[in-house]
């Protein structure tokens, strides 16, 4: 059987983890109710996020190289290594996260330039719960964070993600979810009584 709540969860005798992206999967539950095609709605989120990221690039250029001639050619210059990322391209028409994920990453980069800590920590949070490496992410923008005196939207950051972490822990039993552990080559994963099989 499936699960009705996250349709990529395969139901054993317990809860399996069976995707990476909590957040993108979760995410996913809103177009699969409204009977929205999910591949299309991927691409089209991806294909949005990529025209997001050449936007947000340029802008974390002119934040950090102010206005000007020079500035204008550096910012033109990065929304072209932007657009034409080989691996941005890829991922963007794939369906997947990781342009979404791009985006949050280079959002949250963009507002530590210009120290706005909390939308920068709430991104960083985000991408860490669309993607698992992107906790270094997150505990990097904390550490910037806390340094400049503003400790109070990393502790809530770290806090949000720590829920969403202990909801896991809880429902799924494991913080390793079975792509992963297929990535590596195990097939069977043991957590306290279950054992669940992709």
């Amino acid at each position: 059987p499936r699960s009705t709540l996250f349709p990529y969860t395969t139901l054993f005798r317990s809860p399996v983890e069976g995707f990476t992206s909590f957040l993108w999967t979760a995410l996913l539950v809103v177009p699969a109710w409204l009977h929205v095609p999910l591949l299309a709605f991927g691409k089209l989120a991806g294909a949005a996020s990529l025209f997001g990221c050449i936007a947000a690039v340029a802008a974390l250029v002119r934040a950090r190289a102010g206005d000007g001639v020079a500035s204008e050619h550096a910012q033109q210059l990065a929304r072209w290594l932007t657009a034409t990322n080989a691996s941005l391209l890829v991922w963007a028409q794939s369906g997947m996260e990781p342009v979404q994920t791009a985006l949050a990453v280079v959002g949250c980069a963009y507002f530590l330039q210009v120290r706005r800590h909390w939308p920068a920590m709430l991104l960083a949070a985000l991408a860490a719960v669309m993607r698992p490496e992107c906790h270094v992410v997150l505990f990097l923008a904390a550490a910037v964070v806390v340094a400049r005196r503003a400790p109070v939207p990393a502790i809530v950051a770290l806090a949000l993600v720590g829920a969403v972490h202990a909801w896991r822990w809880h429902y799924f039993g494991g913080l390793v979810p079975n792509t992963a552990l297929v990535k590596g080559g195990r097939l069977v994963l043991h957590a306290g009584d279950r054992k669940s099989v992709v």
